[in-house]
């Protein structure tokens, strides 16, 4: 039984060092007390425990949020909402993370909005070819502006969404819908009518480049002859509560989200088994170092 027992000992230590040092890591920015620390540690590991993705990801996508500035408190109450969103469109939860925190940011929006920015980007993945990748760059670019001006995230994002539709690389997208919208800005068109005039301005091809020069120009002749997509999926993104947990559902109910199940069930087992572990580890590597 040695061999096996020890073959155990190693995987339980394994997993413990590294949600260990993952928990460390956010401490280490945020600078929580232990109690807060004691609560993040337990969500990790409830959540490692009972979803397809590991107490250590939970902690990976804390120390994100941590690093945005979020308290302990909008930590634990973000991070079910993000975890539905890379569990659904099989993200790494720090990067969701990074992405939704940015967002709530650029738009002004508090954590308490957080279900609300995964279900809109949750839809606009599933209706649009935006992905997390796609949407980060091109949001990068337009979301300060389109919040500067009162635009929604739901219609930035579905007009986004129109462009890259077109083969608009989604970089280009965000940086020529900048350009458009702050030239209309100084046009002195009301905010609440510049995406109605970028969709359905009835511009030429020839108009449209003098008005809003090369870089922008670009994009509207493809604005221009889609409009009722816009319409659609802007309407989509407004009823999008609920999507990313639905979304999720219905990964985690196929043979392989069981199979990630299983597999955080079996690391979270281990991560049990090794708080017995650790204080051993420590010793262990205290005593080599003083051989040293």
């Amino acid at each position: 039984l040695t061999a096996p027992l020890a073959a155990v000992a190693a995987v339980a230590g394994k997993t413990a060092v590294d949600f260990e040092f993952a928990l460390a890591k956010v401490q280490a920015v945020s600078g929580f007390t232990a109690g807060e620390m004691g609560k993040l540690e337990a969500q990790a590991k409830a959540l490692g425990a009972s979803t397809s993705k590991s107490a250590s990801e939970v902690a990976g996508l804390q120390l994100e949020l941590a690093k945005l500035g979020k308290s302990q408190g909008e930590i634990e109450g973000m991070t079910e909402g993000i975890l539905s969103l890379g569990i659904a469109f099989d993200e790494e939860l720090g990067v969701v993370a990074a992405e939704v925190g940015a967002t709530l940011n650029r738009f002004g929006l508090d954590a308490s909005k957080t279900n609300g920015v995964v279900d809109v980007m949750a839809k606009a993945f599933g209706s649009s070819a935006l992905d997390l990748d796609k949407f980060s760059n091109a949001m990068a670019k337009a979301g300060p502006t389109a919040n500067g001006l009162g635009i929604s995230l739901e219609d930035t994002t579905a007009a986004l969404g129109v462009l890259v539709n077109n083969g608009i690389d989604a970089s280009t997208a965000g940086t020529a819908l900048t350009k458009a919208m702050v030239t209309l800005a100084k046009k002195g068109v009301e905010p609440s009518k510049i995406l109605g005039t970028l969709f359905n301005g009835g511009l030429s091809v020839a108009e449209s480049f003098e008005l809003f020069g090369d870089r922008a120009g670009k994009i509207i002749p493809v604005l221009q002859a889609n409009g009722q997509q816009f319409g659609e999926l802007s309407e989509k993104l407004y009823a999008a509560d609920g999507a990313a947990a639905t979304a999720r559902a219905t990964l985690e109910n196929t043979a392989q989200g069981a199979l990630d199940r299983m597999r955080s069930a079996i690391e979270a087992a281990a991560l049990s088994l090794s708080e017995f572990l650790l204080p051993a580890i420590v010793q262990a590597a205290d005593f080599a170092g003083g051989l040293a």
